[in-house]
């Protein structure tokens, strides 16, 4: 398998730039609102992993060790859920087509083989901080398998996602 750590960086681009196309690509097919505004956020994220890849890439080719910012890739952090505000994304429920599932499922499946692949550099990494960085990314990935989850719960079962508001009731009013 991969050797050394700028082989497996490479391969970690490689995938990066696989996942921006894809889900690129699947903004372009879908045409539930739901679908698309997570597959522009996952975008974006990808976006960010492959930025922070070449700047790791351009530290070790000036001889230097990588600098892994423990702030960008603390575990905890993650991206904001964009399914917390239903409302703001469409008024009705949509109807959810077989297409935007068959994405759902293909995304779910390529985030699930990207953070095992991550899982086994976590087992070859010697560097604390080497290490660090890859289970950052597993971690990250494995939050947007869940949000692929979520969003294929919502847009297949759409009534289950929105409750109608109801009055709070205080005790002795």
């Amino acid at each position: 398998m991969f050797k050394t750590t700028e082989e497996v960086l490479a391969e970690i681009e490689r995938r990066e730039r696989e996942f921006i196309e894809f889900y690129t690509q699947a903004q372009q097919k879908v045409t539930s609102p739901v679908c698309i505004k997570v597959f522009e956020t996952l975008a974006g994220e990808h976006q960010k992993h492959l930025e922070r890849v070449e700047e790791i890439k351009q530290q070790t080719a000036k001889g230097k060790s990588w600098l892994v910012d423990r702030w960008i890739w603390d575990v905890g952090l993650g991206i904001s859920n964009p399914l917390t505000k239903l409302s703001d994304i469409f008024k009705e429920h949509p109807l959810c087509a077989v297409e935007e599932i068959k994405w759902l499922d293909t995304a779910m499946e390529k985030e699930e083989d990207y953070f095992n692949f991550l899982d086994a550099q976590v087992q070859r990494a010697v560097q604390p901080l080497t290490k660090r960085f890859y289970l950052s990314l597993a971690y990250e990935g494995r939050g947007y398998y869940l949000l692929l989850l979520d969003t294929k719960d919502c847009v297949m079962h759409p009534d289950h996602w929105q409750h109608p508001l109801e009055g709070v009731f205080v005790d002795g009013m």
